[in-house]
């Protein structure tokens, strides 16, 4: 009696353990923030090549869930809520020694860069990474371009870390900060669609990477597999490339 009582106890706990952990896809809650071309709001559309990614593979697996299930947010509240969990995603995310064993990952999307971006009339002179340390630097709080920051040695007072890159700007022609450290793709993408490039000019990359998508580590491992796969038939097929190309050319 004794032992089948301890049987169906532990039966219940091994139950209790698999319901709190995602079983497929349509059991994980998806977060992003507005970081073109990889992920952005058009005509009140989420769109961009990593949500096109995740798209393709609700498709490809019957999911209940659609693009219209992403929650966008800024990258501080999505990044922090990912990291507590339970059964969270989050993209798109460089992927970096800090970052590396705080969340299971499926990339690289593309290879990326953190750039260092300035007003032409400042003239600034940034030749090499220990420079940096001498700027007033505007990021996105937590952010790569926040993690960048810190790793350059920036003194902390001079990290302005906000939640949107609207509000970077506002600092930088305000004369609050000197420099903008973001990704360099997509901080090319913005300074484009905003016309901006005659104005702000990428004066340096400090890091090289790549952009991944993001999961809680309780996050089960065949459902990141599973979408690892998703993205290695897209890159084979060449309908990556496609999307890519879509977007940037």
């Amino acid at each position: 009696m004794k032992g089948s009582s301890l049987f169906a106890i532990l039966a219940i706990l091994l139950t209790a353990a698999r319901l709190g952990n995602a079983q497929t896809l349509d059991d994980i809650t998806f977060y992003t923030e507005e970081f073109p071309p990889l992920n952005f709001t058009q005509d009140g559309k989420l769109v961009g090549i990593a949500t096109e990614i995740l798209e393709h593979a609700f498709k490809k697996h019957n999911t209940r869930k659609g693009v219209k299930d992403i929650i966008i947010t800024d990258w501080n509240t999505a990044y922090n809520t990912v990291l507590k969990g339970p059964n969270k995603g989050i993209f798109a995310m460089s992927r970096t020694p800090v970052r590396e064993d705080l969340f299971k990952w499926v990339g690289p999307i593309t290879a990326s860069t953190v750039n260092v971006f300035a007003r032409k009339d400042r003239d600034f002179k940034i030749t090499y990474d220990g420079e940096v340390k001498n700027f007033r630097v505007a990021v996105v709080k937590n952010d790569i371009g926040h993690v960048q920051a810190k790793r350059l040695g920036v003194p902390e007072q001079n990290i302005i870390a906000r939640r949107s890159v609207a509000e970077n700007f506002a600092d930088l022609e305000a004369g609050r900060a000197d420099i903008w450290i973001y990704g360099g793709l997509p901080g090319k993408f913005l300074l484009k669609n905003a016309q901006l490039t005659d104005k702000y000019e990428d004066t340096l990359t400090v890091f090289r990477t790549g952009q991944f998508i993001g999961f809680s580590l309780d996050v089960d491992d065949r459902i990141v597999e599973q979408l690892q796969d998703v993205l290695d038939e897209m890159k084979e097929e060449g309908l990556l490339d496609k999307i890519i190309n879509r977007y940037i050319n």
